[in-house]
């Protein structure tokens, strides 16, 4: 097996691209591929200290509107944040100030205090427990991206893709729920 990794952000099209597996953050299953669902990750909504102290905190999803929004932009920006606020599930439609098309730099945006943003937990708990970030609405929101492993269908039985799938679903601790 030969590995040629690519950490981009940026949706490629499977089949003409000639990658035999993507893994993608998503709040759905991408349609019209081979899709295994590999699990979820936990989304906080950040600030740095510097923006609340300027700024504000926003006590209610509808004070976003007020703040400085960014977002992540893979083929097109996210522009809707879904999450549950106080266990009803929302849907807020953002016009973000600042859109980028990578979570690393996103996250570095926001710790420079340039504004809110929803970043997945890998790139904020670190940051959340030693104050560079705050966990705003971090009391009633509860947010996740799904993690889905998507293949071109004539790969569906290919052994090298198979393996790296499984690895992934033992790692992230779920059996894996097949999508077409």
């Amino acid at each position: 097996m030969q590995i040629d990794l690519d950490l981009s952000d940026r949706y490629l099209d499977l089949q003409s691209s000639g990658v035999d597996l993507a893994i993608r953050l998503s709040d759905d299953a991408p349609s019209g591929w081979m899709s295994v669902d590999l699990g979820a990750v936990p989304v906080r909504l950040c600030a740095s200290p510097a923006y609340i102290a300027k700024h504000g905190v926003p006590v209610t999803p509808d004070q976003l509107a007020t703040h400085r929004l960014l977002a992540a932009k893979t083929y097109t920006a996210r522009t809707k944040w879904s999450f549950r606020w106080k266990g009803r599930l929302q849907h807020l439609e953002i016009a973000p100030f600042f859109v980028v098309s990578d979570f690393t730099a996103l996250a570095a945006l926001v710790r420079a205090g340039v504004g809110i943003s929803a970043l997945p937990a890998y790139l904020s708990d670190d940051d959340i427990a030693s104050g560079q970030l705050v966990n705003v609405l971090s009391q009633d929101l509860v947010a996740n991206l799904s993690v889905f492993a998507l293949r071109p269908s004539h790969l569906l039985r290919a052994a090298r893709v198979r393996v790296i799938v499984e690895a992934l679903q033992k790692r992230l601790g779920r059996s894996g729920r097949r999508m077409g």
